[in-house]
């Protein structure tokens, strides 16, 4: 039987292996029906999907912040996960924040706030940048690449408020400009400044929404896109008054969340909840670069620390938009991720990611054109083409976790789980589509990297992609199921450590590529379960 199969993977491998488009137009799998393009118009034309230039912009992110690791990571190259006695950090929903920041880095990616106005302004930056250069260096001690580098030179204690002052509990650049304490709410902040007029004009809407950022009973973030952030939207539909609603609501945050909180926070809540059973607040993922503090991978911090007597006001340079759901944003980067758009619509589960399909959250392991492209011409004719698909799907399925959002710093579990805050050293194991078979993922902290493993041996290149239904995160290599010993057991932990990932880089030298007949061998068992 395994002769048909190897005979079609050789005569894919004797060609150049097709382009997606060709391989898309091979496939027997349907287009849209008139109801599905019907509403994705609708969505076009109420103006509840977002305009071109947002969606270029979102796109070109996320592809530019892949770009930027997929450099480190030639630089540094993978190690396997060695676990270690988890050091709890403090829990990001609470608001508190372990650890003092070096005043450097804050001053290098120009987070200077604390102000009374909003300016858009950027400092040019060095892109041989020291606070690059430390991240890089605290990114080789957590894959255990550190290279030796001279001690730094002594520096001055740090300069210690008079015994007269009453302690704070966040640091002095951390509190109100010149220690004086705000006298405004942040509505009237918002409806008083010169720089917010038209997101001043769009709360004053909803009363509900001036109500709770006039009010002084709890704490909230706002994150303020400046009036030269709307002057894109001239020629966009006018959208519904229910999606304005929810589109503030992306922009509020419940408890604060300073310029220091960022610099452990690689996600943080707001008052939006997703789109599906489980109400759980969609997040805004965080990123650092050259252009200093960065929202869902386009929408930069231009000034920061804006206090107000019930929160604190960040101003963006553009507005965030509402997530788009995961089967948009797999469509929106194709140079990252068409190979496995692809597979998913050729084995029909597409069509599980999509809104139609009932969920309560969810956590998608994308593999990238590049982990696609690891595991050669010959796997990659076989699984594609008509005789490989169920292999193909059994494997696609293991990158699929339903019902659970894994974040790299938050946790929502279903119902009749916990959700919790993921702190350093932090194992966690997901039940797959795949049978239940679970993915093992293991999260290692340092201020703002998250070294994120899954099967001790796939690194998560890009982590916190926020969906409407959950998560995307982007793995380095395609994640294949490990043995079985048998055909009614479960796979055990160690089973995990002789099963690499076809194309994962080790230390080792490279190893012989896996061959079609192998991937048969160990795929087998999972495809007879369906």
């Amino acid at each position: 039987m395994k002769f048909p199969l190897l005979l079609s993977a050789s005569l894919a491998a004797a060609f150049v292996v097709p382009d997606e488009k060709i391989l898309a137009a091979l496939s027997e799998e349907p287009i849209p029906n008139a109801f599905q393009l019907q509403q994705q118009q609708h969505d076009v034309d109420q103006g509840s999907f977002p305009p071109s230039w947002y969606v270029t912009t979102v796109a070109d992110g996320i592809w530019r912040f892949a770009s930027q690791l997929r450099h480190e990571e030639n630089r540094c190259p993978e190690a396997e996960y060695e676990s270690e006695d988890p050091q709890e950090v403090t829990s990001h929903d609470e608001y508190e924040y372990g650890g003092n920041i070096d005043a450097s880095i804050a001053e290098d990616v120009n987070l200077q706030g604390d102000e009374t106005e909003f300016h858009h302004h950027h400092r040019p930056i060095d892109r041989n940048h020291r606070f690059l250069q430390k991240l890089r260096d605290e990114l080789n001690d957590v894959l255990g690449h550190r290279k030796h580098r001279p001690l730094p030179p002594p520096r001055r204690p740090p300069h210690r408020p008079p015994p007269q002052r009453p302690p704070f509990d966040e640091p002095e650049d951390d509190m109100p400009h010149g220690g004086h304490q705000p006298n405004q709410t942040i509505y009237q902040f918002i409806s008083e400044s010169e720089h917010t007029r038209i997101f001043a004009k769009i709360i004053e809407e909803f009363d509900e929404v001036v109500d709770y950022l006039n009010s002084t009973k709890a704490n909230y973030t706002v994150f303020v896109p400046v009036d030269a952030a709307f002057q894109k939207f001239k020629h966009h539909p006018k959208p519904t008054k229910e999606f304005v609603l929810k589109w503030l609501e992306y922009h509020v945050s419940p408890g604060l969340y300073t310029r220091r909180t960022f610099f452990s926070a690689q996600t943080v809540p707001t008052l939006l909840k997703e789109e599906n059973n489980s109400f759980n607040p969609q997040r805004i993922s965080t990123q650092v670069g050259l252009k200093g503090l960065t929202l869902n991978f386009h929408s930069h911090v231009i000034r920061s620390n804006i206090f107000a007597t019930n929160g604190v006001i960040h101003a963006l340079d553009d507005v965030l938009f509402l997530p788009f759901s995961a089967v948009d944003t797999i469509d929106i980067v194709p140079s990252l991720l068409s190979t496995l758009n692809l597979g998913l619509v050729k084995t029909g589960l597409v069509d599980f990611l999509g809104p139609d399909t009932p969920k309560s959250g969810g956590t998608l392991f994308a593999p990238t054109n590049h982990a696609f492209a690891k595991l050669g011409p010959k796997i990659n004719g076989f699984l594609f083409s008509r005789l490989g698909q169920k292999y193909l799907k059994a494997l696609l399925k293991y990158h699929i976790v339903a019902n659970r959002t894994l974040f790299s710093d938050a946790y929502y579990g279903p119902k009749n789980e916990s959700d919790f805050t993921v702190v350093n050293g932090q194992h966690v194991d997901l039940p797959t589509l795949l049978h239940g078979h679970h993915l093992s993922v293991d999260i290692r902290h340092f201020h703002r990297f998250a070294h994120f493993v899954v099967n001790k041996h796939t690194r998560v290149s890009v982590s916190n992609v926020p969906v409407k239904e959950g998560v995307i995160h982007l793995v380095s290599s395609v994640i294949i199921p490990p043995r079985k010993r048998d055909s009614d057991s479960q796979v055990v932990e160690d089973d995990l450590e002789d099963d690499l990932p076809i194309g994962a880089e080790t230390h080792h030298e490279e190893e012989e590529e896996m061959t079609v007949e192998e991937l048969i061998e160990r795929l087998q068992p999972y495809v007879e379960e369906e």
